[in-house]
């Protein structure tokens, strides 16, 4: 499949593909053929996926394929954003007032 390896692979549920991510962090098919063993007919690659979260895992992966094989979704990572608030129950009682 790939001369350097890959991780988090996916087989397609409509064609001859497996996704996977390459060591360049880039999202590839490798077409097979399964007829006399198992041979990769090409791989073409999809996503670049420097940058998102699934750099720091090699468990979970972000992507998915749907049924057709025709869109791959990708998760971006979340934003390192913080929100403080003070006087939290006198927020809370003014944003879901209780009735009395």
């Amino acid at each position: 499949m790939s001369a350097n390896g890959g991780s988090l692979p996916v087989w397609s549920r409509s064609d001859d593909r497996l996704y996977f991510v390459d060591s360049e962090e880039m999202l590839v098919a490798a077409r097979y053929l399964d007829a006399d063993g198992f041979t990769v007919e090409s791989v073409d690659e999809y996503v670049d996926l420097t940058g998102y979260a699934y750099a720091d895992s090699q468990v979970d992966r972000n992507y998915e394929v749907d049924l057709t094989g025709e869109r791959i979704f990708v998760a971006r990572p979340p934003r390192a954003e913080v929100e403080f608030v003070t006087n939290f129950f006198a927020e809370l009682e003014r944003r879901l007032p209780t009735r009395d």
